[in-house]
């Protein structure tokens, strides 16, 4: 299990942060491949978490990768999950300790007490020594055979925090990131929608003339259903959906990717989290709500890796909150017809009617919670 490919000569790139490699990679090196995972993250139960689990249980030799900067408490979560695999610890972020002799008397220790090799490195400037003792330890591996270890570092680093680990600045990035897909929509999938538009609308003017003017009325009603100047048939409203809808799940899915790929999905969880914990969520399953934006349906499915306590929840706030793909641009389309009707402001009822969904979501979430609570469902 590890965040960076250690002796191939190739980086899968690290950061001090679990979370932040989120599929499991492979690596090749003369006759041995190296399998990278995920981070294990056991607080939680996400995706990520699992495939790592999946990896490991597949494989017999591991190289165990711990941060030097939490030396203790990995160890202590990790070596449980190793028991009968064989391999060797590999210790990261060996540049954040202070060198000198104490320092590797200490890796000296728990290599002697776990009865394992342990590497201290820097992943990011990898010598020719360390790519030899991780191939030694991956040809000739011993065994794990303790759940937990005497010996101690008695250390812990933590590291600088970011942006968005501040208290106060954390939440409200945090909130705006998982809001630009969104802002996105209104904005980038409209303008593309906005150009769409008109182009399509000629294709299908011809068509739609030549069936109100000859068709029989069954077929008028089923292909124009028109109304005065409007048409509410498959062929006025089928094309516009996909219009609408089609750069929306463009952007959605270009986003959240990026999101995933670079591992900010953790880092935005855990600064929503307590915000979101008195509606009974978890700050990842905000995520999966705004992802019903999208989609309500893979947002649904990506519920079944919430703990048991938030999936109700999580899925009551897709089916109740989350407009999707489809029913958003309609929205907004209605509230720009209305804003013409009206002389109002487009983007000032769209900001209504968001901020409209978001409040009777919580209330609806919070009502739905109170009453679990009484009725000892949920702890």
């Amino acid at each position: 299990m590890s965040p960076h490919e250690p002796s191939t000569g190739r980086s899968a790139g690290e950061t001090n942060f679990r979370g932040s490699t989120v599929v499991v990679e492979r690596y090749r090196s003369g006759n041995t491949e190296y399998i990278d995972t995920p981070g294990i993250l056991r607080s939680s139960d996400t995706e990520t978490t699992r495939l790592a689990l999946a990896a490991l249980a597949a494989n017999d030799v591991v190289l165990l990768v711990v941060q030097a900067t939490s030396l203790d408490q990995d160890l202590s979560d990790m070596l449980p999950l190793v028991v009968g695999k064989r391999g060797a610890v590999v210790v990261t972020h060996w540049d954040k300790v202070q060198s000198g002799q104490a320092a590797e008397e200490t890796i000296e220790r728990l290599a002697v007490d776990a009865g394992i090799d342990f590497i201290p490195l820097d992943a990011r400037r990898l010598s020719d020594r360390n790519r030899e003792e991780i191939a030694k330890a991956t040809i000739a591996p011993l065994e794990f055979h303790k759940e937990s270890l005497t010996a101690r570092a008695a250390w812990r680093i933590e590291p600088e925090p970011g942006w968005l680990e501040h208290q106060i600045a954390g939440p409200l990035l945090a909130i705006l990131l998982l809001f630009l897909p969104l802002l996105a929509t209104i904005y980038g999938a409209n303008s593309a929608a906005d150009i769409l538009h008109p182009i399509v609308e000629s294709w299908f003017e011809p068509a739609i003339a030549t069936v109100n003017a000859s068709w029989p009325g069954w077929l008028r009603i089923l292909l124009t259903a028109q109304q005065a100047e409007f048409g509410y048939g498959l062929l006025n409203m089928g094309p516009f959906l996909v219009v609408w809808a089609l750069p929306t799940v463009l952007l959605f899915a270009l986003i959240l990717g990026a999101y995933k790929a670079s591992g900010l999905i953790e880092r935005i969880n855990v600064a929503l989290h307590p915000l979101v914990r008195p509606f009974g969520l978890s700050g990842r399953d905000v995520v999966r709500v705004m992802m019903g934006f999208g989609c309500n349906v893979p947002a649904v499915i990506s519920t079944r890796s919430c703990s048991s306590c938030s999936r109700g929840p999580a899925t009551s706030a897709i089916a109740f909150g989350s407009a999707c793909s489809y029913q958003l641009p309609a929205t907004l389309a209605v509230l720009s017809a209305a804003a013409t009707a009206t002389g109002a402001s487009a983007l000032w009822l769209t900001w209504l009617f968001l901020a409209y969904l978001l409040v009777t979501t919580l209330v609806y979430l919070r009502f739905t919670l109170c009453w679990s609570n009484g009725n000892g469902h949920l702890g």
